[in-house]
């Protein structure tokens, strides 16, 4: 039978720990929590009851939004209509065109009956500055004075000093019928641009858009009509949409 180990054998061999660590290691272990909470297992029949009710609330929805849709869809413009819009549109258009393109024509001849017009006073104006410098005003009564004077000179009674005056003046005035001949061309000319001015009035007549703009009047009325006709169908739509945007 063994003897039991001898303190000695102890003291030999070192345990790592004594009895009072042993004890003290054993006291501050952690002890297993006194309350334990337990997860509670879902209620799967609350929850599908509230999915029916979301899913209840999702097809009321969806059915009012297709409902919607349907009706927007339905809430258009007659074909008709449409075209009957587009047709006079495109006329209108056409009538702007002829519009523009005879005020070009207008502003034409009312541009060539303005230089026309400028031309004609400056020779007016120059055949009243010839005319304001003597009595006369044609060559027919220069022609006059000069006859008058030849007679006079021709009867013999004159006295010599009023022989000379009356030849000097005869000089004179048969110089001045010559300008009075350019005063003359002048004359035709200015009644030449009379004529011309005349004409190109008459042209303006031509180029009148009352027709145009009367046609014009007609469509645009016709076209506020159909304006004023779709006016409700454009409001009903929307009221769709936002009804629609509303959900």
């Amino acid at each position: 039978m063994s003897a039991a180990p001898s303190k000695s054998f102890r003291n030999d061999f070192d345990f790592g720990e004594d009895e009072d660590d042993y004890s003290k290691t054993s006291t501050n272990r952690p002890e297993p929590p006194k309350n334990r909470r337990f997860i509670k297992q879902p209620d799967n029949k609350a929850r599908d009851a509230k999915l029916k009710v979301l899913n209840d609330k999702m097809a009321v929805l969806d059915k009012e939004i297709n409902d919607i849709k349907k009706k927007i869809e339905i809430t258009i413009t007659p074909k008709d209509i449409l075209e009957k819009r587009k047709v006079l549109t495109t006329e209108l258009n056409e009538l702007i065109r002829k519009q523009q393109d005879i005020k070009n024509k207008r502003n034409l001849i009312n541009d060539q009956i303005k230089s026309i017009d400028i031309s004609m006073k400056k020779k007016i104006n120059e055949i009243s500055s010839q005319i304001s410098k003597n009595s006369f005003k044609n060559v027919d009564e220069i022609d006059n004075q000069i006859k008058k004077l030849d007679d006079l000179i021709g009867t013999g009674t004159l006295k010599i000093v009023d022989e000379r005056r009356y030849i000097k003046e005869i000089s004179s005035l048969r110089k001045l019928r010559k300008d009075f001949g350019s005063i003359e061309s002048q004359q035709k000319s200015i009644d030449g641009d009379k004529e011309k001015i005349s004409e190109l009035k008459k042209k303006l007549t031509e180029f009148s858009n009352k027709e145009i703009q009367s046609r014009f009047e007609e469509i645009q009325k016709e076209l506020d009509t159909l304006n004023n006709s779709n006016k409700s169908i454009q409001t009903k739509r929307d009221n769709l949409f936002n009804s629609r945007r509303a959900l």
